[in-house]
């Protein structure tokens, strides 16, 4: 029985790894980005673990009534099953498991995010318990997942250039990163981003907030600051700016060395397959919707392919100095003729102020073009 446990763990094993590799081209054939398909690695995750429990214990009890439990646990045999390889294998499988538990996950991130790196003891300590002529049921997934990680992690070595770092009245960041004319993505795109001068092992997700109707060379990513490391960076953009201002000239990306992951995201552009778009947003929330606007706004004006015509934005907003992010959409260089084919309704509902102040400069700024 036991045996069979562990030859079925196996095979969910060999289907384990295919989720996160994030630049799977078999993702990318059935159009299911990594972020979703995530989930089908954590329920194949819990079944994998939940199987190869079930190996160990039937094992541990076999050898427990027969009086030799710590003998075979610790025996390795050099020809055969090594069987002290399988308990650190197992033992290393079952830190991961306790520790990606929702409620564990959920409180303690980076110790199930670090905890998780242990995938290596894992696979190689499970190679060496069942041999290599087992183990190749599983080897296709690890061998395209490891060449993922391989090429991300080429990929994430290389420095990117910060065009430009600024903080908005609100307190939100922007970030103007330069890119090759050849890296394509579309308005529903997010990144990785580390910052050398926070932690070298830190990678953040964010949505892009610029479209690629914006500019061939850059691509841009709107933070808030809600942490220790978002803190950090403020502080930095924070001295950088106020050194700018007192050495004219200065270059204010010098002091900021960023690498970027992807982009990741759906290869389909959905946004632009339906007449009517309902956008529904909360404070920094807006950051994609942000991109997808821009986005509609200038392939209607360039006649190119895009079906919506009818947009209504809902956005709630704390403060209204957090309105200033809609800057990031410049409403005045879009020609009259767009508000002739496209109709944009954006409704802004500031939660926390009785008058605030920037209604006037909002509505003065967007009327014209979102209410024709």
């Amino acid at each position: 029985m036991g045996i069979r446990f562990g030859i079925v763990g196996l095979f969910c094993m060999s289907f384990l790894f295919l989720p996160v590799s994030r630049g799977s081209v078999l993702l990318r054939l059935i159009d299911i980005p990594f972020e979703h398909a995530t989930r089908y690695h954590v329920w194949l995750g819990h079944l994998t673990m939940a199987l190869f429990t079930l190996h160990g214990l039937c094992y541990v009890i076999s050898w427990s009534l027969a009086g030799r439990l710590i003998e075979e646990m610790i025996r390795w045999k050099e020809i055969g099953v090594a069987n002290l390889a399988g308990v650190i294998s197992l033992a290393a499988g079952l830190l991961m498991w306790m520790t990606s538990l929702h409620p564990v996950r959920q409180r303690f991130f980076e110790l199930f995010f670090y905890t998780h790196q242990l995938y290596v003891v894992f696979v190689v300590f499970l190679v060496l318990h069942v041999g290599d002529s087992v183990f190749s049921i599983a080897a296709g997934s690890v061998f395209l997942f490891m060449l993922d990680r391989f090429l991300r992690f080429w990929q994430s070595r290389a420095k990117v250039d910060i065009v430009s770092a600024a903080c908005h009245p609100c307190g939100t960041m922007e970030l103007v990163f330069s890119k090759p004319a050849s890296l394509r993505y579309n308005a529903l795109s997010f990144i990785f981003v580390q910052v050398r001068e926070l932690s070298f092992l830190q990678w953040h997700l964010f949505s892009v907030s610029s479209s690629p109707m914006d500019g061939r060379y850059h691509i841009s990513i709107l933070i808030k600051a809600l942490g220790t490391w978002t803190d950090n960076l403020k502080s930095i953009i924070t001295d950088v700016e106020e050194k700018t201002r007192s050495n004219c000239g200065s270059d204010q990306s010098q002091r900021i060395t960023a690498s970027i992951e992807g982009p990741y995201g759906h290869e389909s552009p959905y946004h632009l397959m339906y007449e009517n778009l309902i956008l529904v947003a909360g404070g920094i929330g807006i950051s994609p919707f942000l991109a997808i606007l821009s986005d509609v706004i200038h392939r209607v004006e360039q006649g190119m392919p895009c079906e919506p015509r009818n947009v209504l934005v809902l956005w709630s907003v704390k403060k209204s100095t957090e309105l200033s992010l809609l800057s990031a959409v410049d409403a005045q260089s879009i020609s009259s003729s767009v508000s002739d084919k496209l109709h944009l309704d954006i409704q802004a509902f500031v939660t926390q102020e009785i008058e605030p102040p920037l209604v006037r400069t909002f509505t003065q700024l967007f009327s014209s073009l979102f209410y024709p």
